[in-house]
């Protein structure tokens, strides 16, 4: 089950549904901490969990082209995001939907399911040697029509070289007493 997203126009402001929350999925660490952070956060009793994986469609094919690996493991991240939610025991609505850019298909979304929050997560990136942001979560941040939750994972470095290096960057703030 997926959907493709278009262009479509901004709608106006409305009274969003603060019981429900969107959360953008992508597989990588920090998603089961932010599904159990929305959960936490959801009103369990009448509140809708939904959760959105997008598989980002380059220009070079059409949007509804089927892109059977994309599609495998999307459903296969939604499926283990559904068993971290249900122990959470929210009320879960789970989709996986094209588009050319996931930014947009997380807005869109957010307004058609007239949701009151997105959560998302971003876990520790380096894009030219500093921590990035990538292109998406600055577009949701802009764009959203509700507010918009961002969690990222703890940040840990795992190669000897790149912590020495941190360290020796560093050691010069430290005052011996």
């Amino acid at each position: 089950m997926f959907k493709f997203v278009g262009i479509r126009q901004r709608r106006p402001f409305r009274d969003f549904d603060r019981a429900s929350i969107l959360v953008p999925v992508t597989g990588d660490s920090s998603d089961d901490q932010v599904i159990a952070l929305a959960c936490e956060l959801l009103d369990s009793s009448h509140g809708t969990l939904h959760i959105l994986y997008v598989i980002e469609v380059e220009r070079a094919f059409p949007v509804d082209a089927e892109i059977a690996p994309a599609i495998a493991k999307g459903e296969e991240v939604l499926d283990h995001i559904e068993e971290v939610a249900r122990k959470g025991k929210c009320n879960l609505e789970a989709e996986l939907v094209q588009a050319r850019h996931a930014g947009f298909a997380v807005v869109q979304e957010a307004a058609d399911k007239n949701v009151g929050r997105i959560v998302l997560g971003c876990s520790y990136e380096k894009g030219l040697g500093s921590f990035s942001l990538s292109h998406t979560i600055p577009y949701i941040l802009k764009n959203a029509p509700c507010s918009v939750l961002v969690w990222q994972d703890s940040f840990q470095l795992d190669d000897p070289e790149e912590l020495a290096s941190q360290q020796r960057m560093y050691k010069h703030d430290t005052i011996e007493l």
